[in-house]
């Protein structure tokens, strides 16, 4: 069952972030990559659990707060809720995406301006209460939402019975109806909103694909797309690290598909279906890790034999050994991220990050914020808290591999795009992914072969977990090699290793399912490089492998190799394109009616903007230093156009001035005869504006219509800008 809670703000909002802009903004609130605004998840989710908590003293809800909102510490809830995005949210970011592309269209609808839309800045001071004056150094500037903006967040309720959802959209109708404010100073005016909830229907034509061309033991592999829709805490380190890794471990796709495939098929122990048991626990199918896609290309880990001068962009590869001689004398330095390697070149790439702040407030429900106490607990003094996260609207690539009679079950319970939840916190705020099914193609295991070479270069995909004879994991590179050298037919010995750049990581985990640890050791990390030789120098037929998965629980992704991607040549570095960007929606123009008002505020400023640039342009012309005009003349004309509604009364009342004194400036501010020549104007005005504009864009927002409309306004602006600017001019010329 899936909800929508609608939230209208009554009054301006400050759901803080808990970020600022050093000297600018002390408190601000949460804004996507384009500058709209979104209210992040957790503190909604805070203030419906307090209302929750207010009605289950009056003993006003069938369901407990801790079974609605979930207990502290559990990963699971009744409900999981999204981000509060504002009204018309896609269509504004399809928008914006298309403006960032064109160079004119971004300087208009900067990231800037757009914040200036959605909200504003207000200052508020501490008082000393005797005196009635502020505290010295206690002014703080804050970003509020401007009023009447509307928000929603979407629910998905993980409820079956019929009985129980109806009982729990009562609950949270009332938890909605007896919630009137939210966010930072909501008991001194801000923050005070209204929210409706609604049902959506469930009944939505999704697209399930089949493969008719495969048998049930062809080995196959299914390529899949990820797009984390907010923001992603994927972590599988140890010791409580609250930083995200920057790829998606297999083992988090294993979960959530596992988790979709009991609920589809409704199993109330799903150990003991045959189906799940093969296809989710006994290690026959293998979910990749999901790494960042850019570009059409994949990025894996960055092999630890490349290195990059110190200060510049070159880059050296240590597995090929003319490199080695030339960085005997150059100061070097280790590469971080992710590549792609097509043959000598490469690319590197860095998904996007950002550190998201929380609050846990103290138990003691009377205390708003959390304090410090060094003898009491965190459950009595609350806590200020960071997560370093994915960033949205990232794409992430990955496989499912494993015989076509797994792949089909696994079909039939996921469309072709579908929705789910990965990660840490995912039950408000993070997590939230689109998985699209690509293709599904046969099992491949070709190497590049490399014939004429008896090196081996082993690069490790994904972090490598060894045992040893006894079953304990440690990370020793011989082990390896003596499954290569299985693999190839070799006696065990004829191999040997030349070189090895290692890198080495803690592996552990968590069983959600049996709540307990999993194994923890030493492993070998992705980006490991293992260069093995034949001791006779015999060349190697690479068609004998025919794995890519080594030893332990390589159905979560670890384990995997490539053979020869590199250290046959030199490399250089590539460029990566910025045309990565998520395809926009073509069919938005046809909506932009939605948010004119947007699109006229972002013109209108970037107007004024460029008449004020073309004022001072012009006087810059000498003729304005010879120019003689009365400073009372000057003033008499600003408060003309100041208490003028319209340009007819402006006419009015300069239709009597001195023709002297105006016809010196007249030219300039569309005055003939001591009247305003409006359509002169008009011209004017449009011919600025698409200075900026392509002309596609100006067609599809009728720029005439927007100026015709305003064009009062836009004189009024004009002419008294010119005016002030003339004023302030002269003075400078007479001292």
């Amino acid at each position: 069952m899936n909800m929508k809670i609608f939230v209208e703000l009554i009054s301006d909002a400050l759901p803080g972030s808990g970020g600022a802009t050093t000297g600018i903004v002390d408190q601000d609130i949460a804004f996507g990559e384009l500058g709209v605004p979104y209210i992040p998840a957790k503190r909604f989710k805070g203030i419906l659990r307090t209302s929750a908590r207010d009605l289950t003293d009056w003993n006003e809800l069938y369901y407990d707060t801790d079974d609605i909102f979930g207990k502290e510490g559990s990963s699971f809830t009744i409900f999981k809720i999204s981000n509060g995005y504002i009204e018309n949210y896609q269509l504004y970011q399809n928008f914006l995406r298309y403006c960032r592309r064109h160079p004119q269209l971004s300087k208009v609808f900067a990231k800037q301006m757009v914040k200036r839309f959605f909200s504003y800045n207000r200052t508020q001071t501490s008082l000393i209460r005797t005196k009635l004056v502020s505290k010295e150094k206690s002014l703080r500037t804050s970003r509020v939402l401007r009023k009447e903006l509307n928000f929603h967040f979407d629910l998905n309720i993980i409820i079956n019975d019929e009985l129980d959802k109806l009982k729990f959209k009562e609950d949270l109708e009332k938890i909605c109806k007896i919630t009137k404010n939210f966010g930072t100073s909501r008991t001194r005016g801000l923050g005070e909103i209204n929210l409706v909830l609604k049902e959506e229907s469930d009944h939505k034509i999704q697209e399930r694909l089949t493969f008719k061309s495969f048998n049930d033991k062809d080995l196959c592999t299914l390529n899949l797309t990820l797009l984390n829709n907010e923001h992603l805490l994927v972590s599988n380190l140890l010791g409580g690290n609250q930083s995200s890794e920057l790829f998606i471990r297999g083992s988090y796709i294993l979960g959530s598909l596992a988790r979709i495939y009991i609920m589809q098929k409704r199993l109330e122990k799903a150990h003991t279906d045959p189906a799940f048991r093969d296809i989710f626990l006994s290690g026959k199918v293998i979910f990749t890790n999901f790494y960042p896609y850019s570009n059409g290309k994949i990025f894996y880990p960055v092999p630890s034999s490349i290195v990059k001068e110190k200060n510049k962009e070159k880059y050296y590869d240590l597995a090929y050994e003319p490199d080695i001689e030339e960085i005997k004398d150059i100061q070097t330095i280790a590469l971080r991220g992710f590549a792609s390697i097509d043959s000598s070149l490469i690319q590197s790439y860095f998904p996007s990050t950002k550190i998201e702040s929380h609050h846990r407030r103290p138990k003691d429900r009377k205390i708003g914020h959390a304090y410090g106490d060094k003898n009491k607990t965190v459950e009595e003094t609350g806590i200020y808290f960071h997560y370093n996260v994915l960033e949205p609207n990232q794409q992430f690539k990955g496989q499912i591999i494993g015989k076509y009679e797994y792949i089909k079950n696994i079909l039939e319970t996921i469309p072709k795009e579908s929705t789910i939840h990965i990660g840490k916190s995912m039950t408000a705020q993070y997590g939230k992914c689109t998985l699209n099914i690509d293709s599904l193609e046969f099992y491949s295991t070709e190497f590049q072969n490399n014939l004429d070479n008896h090196n081996l270069v082993i690069t490790l995909i994904s972090d490598m977990i060894l045992r040893n004879k006894y079953g304990y994991i440690i990370p020793d590179i011989t082990i390896l090699k003596s499954q290569i050298e299985k693999s190839l037919g070799l006696k065990n010995g004829e191999l040997e290793i030349t070189k090895s750049f290692l890198k080495f990581i803690k592996v552990g985990g968590f069983n959600s399912a049996w709540k307990l640890p999993k194994v923890q050791g030493q492993a070998l990390g992705a980006g490991s490089v293992i260069i093995l030789a034949r001791k006779d120098r015999d060349k190697m037929d690479l068609r004998k492998i025919r794995e890519k998965f080594f030893e332990s629980r390589i159905s979560e992704g670890y384990g995997q190799i490539e053979i020869n991607i590199h250290g046959f040549s030199k490399i250089e570095r590539q460029e990566l394109k910025n045309d990565s960007e998520i395809k926009v929606e073509q069919k938005f123009h046809k909506n932009l009616s939605l948010i004119n008002s947007f699109i006229e505020f972002c013109i209108t400023h970037s107007l004024e903007s460029t008449l004020r640039m073309k004022i001072l342009k012009t006087l810059k012309n000498p003729s304005f230093e010879k120019l003689n005009l009365s400073g009372s003349f000057l003033q008499r004309l600003l408060l003309f156009i100041d208490s003028s509604e319209n340009v007819v009364l402006f006419n009015d009342k300069i239709k009597d001035l001195k023709e002297i004194q105006l016809k010196k400036i007249q030219s300039y501010l569309f005055v003939e005869n001591n009247e305003v020549k409006i359509n002169k104007f008009n011209k004017f005005l449009i011919d600025a504006l698409k200075e900026q504009l392509n002309s596609d864009f100006s067609e599809d927002v009728k720029i005439d219509t927007i100026i015709l409309n305003r064009n009062q306004e836009f004189y009024k602006f004009y002419f008294h800008t010119f005016i002030t600017y003339l004023i302030i001019k002269m003075r400078g010329m007479k001292k």
